[in-house]
């Protein structure tokens, strides 16, 4: 899902570049579909965020009025307007809030589509191989190490997912942790339109032929069942999107480039700054017992 409105408040410092990650793929898809052959299923009919209660309602048509000052489109529709437009809707809502920019794409046709755009541009693809470590000389990220040889490279973009803190010679702990969504999975009605609806903080969408609710955020771990701040050079971070690992694909993408290239960026990046958890840690850490002196491994490094 591409719902930067719906997973956002007021004073969320991401919010602006949500609604530019969402928008960006309507540069990309016609891009990639051209290269590739691929359409990656983008779909911008808008996402409604239903109210059940007098309470969510007023709540909703405040979320309106920010985003209107914002410059963001949005409406309200009232409970007959709803049923008209989704009658899959349950008749109990109250209205909703609509924001007809928000949409969804087929996440497995845009990895394909980037795969295949990637290959076309001159990269090569290895498979079959676990990226053990980074390889770090003098401070200096030159490549990464796999379970059976190393590959040398002028820079290394870490995007491993809920992985990324698993790989071997990382400067600084990385806290990026995974977060189990459930869902369940019903069959659509035949008749009906697609459409995506959230009730606080759950939703339910079409896929296919069915329509999958969802979604628990559970720290279950990995289980899928029902020195100079620690700065090592030419290392970049691409992970930690939580479940939003979609709509900020795109975007991560770009922004990474024009980093990686020196060409800088157009927003504030500081609220995703990785330095951030280390900084805060030295931050809140006990000073130093000038008595005990250093006492070497038991202290924070950087």
């Amino acid at each position: 899902m591409l719902a930067p409105l719906a997973e956002s408040g007021p004073e969320d410092p991401l919010l602006g570049l949500g609604v530019r990650a969402r928008d960006l793929y309507h540069e990309l898809a016609p891009v990639l579909e051209e290269e590739t052959g691929i359409d990656i299923g983008l779909w911008s009919d808008g996402i409604l965020q239903l109210a059940f209660t007098d309470e969510e309602a007023h709540q909703l048509r405040s979320d309106i009025a920010w985003q209107r000052q914002r410059g963001f489109k949005s409406d309200w529709l009232s409970p007959e307007g709803l049923h008209d437009e989704c009658p899959w809707v349950s008749p109990q809502a109250l209205g909703a809030l609509h924001a007809p920019e928000d949409g969804a794409l087929t996440a497995s046709a845009l990895l394909q589509a980037l795969l295949a755009s990637a290959e076309k541009h001159g990269a090569r693809l290895v498979h079959d191989q676990r990226v053990e470590a980074l390889d770090i000389q003098q401070g200096k990220v030159t490549g990464v190490r796999t379970s059976t040889e190393t590959y040398s490279a002028g820079a290394v973009v870490l995007a491993a997912g809920c992985w990324s803190g698993r790989i071997g010679g990382l400067p600084r702990p990385l806290s990026v942790e995974p977060v189990r969504g459930q869902m369940a999975a019903f069959a659509w009605p035949a008749d009906a339109k697609p459409g995506i609806a959230y009730a606080g903080s759950h939703y339910v969408l079409k896929v296919g032929d069915e329509a999958f609710a969802g979604s628990t955020m559970e720290h279950a771990g990995f289980d899928a069942s029902v020195t100079e701040e620690g700065h090592a050079e030419d290392l970049w971070y691409a992970t930690g999107h939580g479940r939003n690992g979609i709509l900020w694909a795109g975007l991560t993408g770009e922004l990474i480039a024009r980093l990686l290239t020196g060409e800088g960026v157009d927003h504030d990046l500081t609220p995703i700054d990785p330095a951030r958890f280390w900084k805060s840690f030295q931050a809140h850490a006990p000073p130093e017992d000038p008595a005990e002196g250093d006492s070497g491994g038991n202290q924070p490094n950087g």
